[in-house]
């Protein structure tokens, strides 16, 4: 693979973000204990680049205390903007960093699986000038193309032109060549306006379509919780408490995230909510779909939580309706799980009995060697829940609830 660099955009005031924003920048924001650079850090290594720059303004302190402490320290360097020069003049203003090769742009707020290994075979076999990662994602398309990938106009609507037109969406990743640096002027610009004149100039403004690849942006509070419940599902868990946390006085339910330097000053409940560091929990206080942090509450609608539930409809399994007869339209239902990439389990309740459901929207190839496995384990008295009902047909079953 050819040799590049790569330039992660960081300087963004997070202001759609506040006041989350307010205490964090946008770039240092946590998944899991990690913040979204490390993350796109190590997503952009995975091409082995020569060399990584990093813009920043906002609470850029904080961004150059972090950059001392990574892994990656001694691959990176930062650019301070005493003023957010856009994305057209953040590379402007590291063009002699970025010189001599082509060169990844990456948004710092941005996680993919999108293949930086194909964009990048993408730009050099079409030669192009620079080559947008797209998607169709109706929601934010504005990118007007040919049939061929080529970008002809952003914007609300289509140019009007010879070659057929449709829309697609930029993720916020693109690979460009170094020529594409002389298109920029100096002092603050957009990026877009530079792809557009670049065009016109007669230089290829090309496409690579991830349609169907894993996208999300942390742009709103409501965005920035579904990349956690991302993060929380690719682990196969639906809970997250940081190492350094006591947690020994507090219940902790479904779809809960406890950061670091979280506080809990008795007994509380938290359920489907993401609390961020400096976040102090008072006694007998309950959290419920929220994003808490020092001096705020933030509400997350039930309808902005993606669950992974798409595709298994639990009013309608039978199993239930078999297993707890005429109580079943009065269970306590919680997800407690991704066992797999098509297995997702269910604590069921009612007033008596408890039982934990694996439901199979697959389907799963894994679903057959469960079932052999258990019935295997049982046969020789290891101890491993016992199989209460199965509907093989769906692919579903009940199993003993033997706790977390």
């Amino acid at each position: 693979m050819k040799k590049i660099n790569v330039f992660i955009l960081a300087a963004g005031l997070g202001e759609r973000l506040r006041p989350i924003t307010n205490h964090i920048p946008k770039p240092l924001l946590p998944l899991l204990g990690q913040p979204m650079l490390e993350k796109v850090l190590a997503r952009v290594s995975s091409v082995d680049p020569q060399k990584i720059g990093i813009n920043m303004h906002y609470k850029w302190e904080l961004i150059e205390q972090w950059a001392a402490a990574t892994p990656f320290r001694d691959r990176i360097s930062l650019f301070h903007e005493n003023r957010v020069l856009g994305t057209g003049g953040a590379l402007k203003n590291a063009a002699p960093f970025l010189m001599g090769s082509a060169f990844i742009v990456h948004n710092a707020d941005i996680i993919s699986d999108l293949s930086l290994e194909q964009l990048i075979d993408e730009h050099f076999r079409m030669h192009n000038a620079v080559t947008l990662a797209v998607h169709n994602a109706s929601k934010y398309n504005n990118v007007w193309i040919d049939d061929y990938g080529q970008v002809l106009s952003v914007g609300s609507t289509g140019r009007s032109a010879d070659r057929a037109v449709r829309s697609t969406a930029f993720t916020g990743i693109a690979i460009y060549s170094p020529k594409f640096l002389d298109i920029l002027p100096g002092g603050t610009s957009n990026v877009v306006d530079a792809w557009l004149q670049a065009s016109s100039a007669g230089l290829r403004i090309g496409t690579k379509d991830f349609t169907g690849c894993f996208w999300q942006d942390i742009g709103t509070p409501e965005a920035y919780f579904n990349a956690v419940l991302h993060e929380l599902k690719t682990e196969g868990e639906v809970i997250y408490v940081h190492p350094e946390t006591d947690c020994s006085r507090i219940i902790v339910r479904s779809h809960a995230v406890v950061e670091r330097n979280t506080v809990f000053q008795g007994s509380a409940c938290i359920n489907r909510s993401l609390l961020l560091p400096g976040t102090t929990v008072k006694t007998g206080e309950s959290i419920d779909s929220k994003i808490a942090g020092p001096d705020y509450r933030i509400d997350i609608k039930e309808a902005d939580i993606m669950l992974n539930r798409s595709s298994v409809d639990i009013d309608n399994i039978l199993i239930l309706k078999n297993y707890y007869g005429d109580l079943a339209d009065d269970l306590e239902i919680s997800e407690i799980g991704a066992g797999g990439s098509d297995r997702t389990y269910f604590r069921v309740k009612d007033k008596h009995r408890t039982a934990v459901l694996m439901a199979d929207s697959g389907p799963d190839i894994d679903y057959s060697r469960q079932m052999a496995y258990t019935g295997f384990f049982r046969k020789y008295d290891v101890p491993v829940p016992a199989v209460l009902r199965e509907d093989a047909d769906q692919r579903q079953v009940l199993f003993e609830d033997l706790g977390d």
